[in-house]
């Protein structure tokens, strides 16, 4: 199965250039929202963190999630609950 920047003609160094950076500037922006934000209110953290979680999930839907549909439909969709299931887990660990 060929991605979709593969398909449109973009060279492997474009694809892993364009995700370095990506990650990069990913990084920078959770280093400076922990710098600004360390300090503030549950409420600011929650909401700026429910932001970034809606932008993540758009991402995997629009992206990840047709590609995943084309290869095998049957679990496709389960595999996503099971995932946004883990990381929900995952994130509330210890906060009882």
């Amino acid at each position: 199965m060929r991605s979709a920047c593969r398909a449109a003609g973009r060279s492997v160094t474009y694809i892993f250039g364009l995700w370095s950076a990506i990650t990069i500037l990913s990084g920078a922006a959770a280093a400076l929202g922990a710098a600004f934000l360390g300090g503030a209110a549950a409420q600011v953290v929650a909401t700026a963190g429910a932001v970034a979680a809606g932008a993540l999930l758009t991402m995997v839907v629009n992206t990840i999630v047709p590609e995943a549909a084309e290869g095998e439909q049957r679990l496709a969709g389960v595999l996503v609950v099971v995932g946004l299931l883990a990381a929900f887990t995952l994130s509330n660990v210890g906060e009882t």
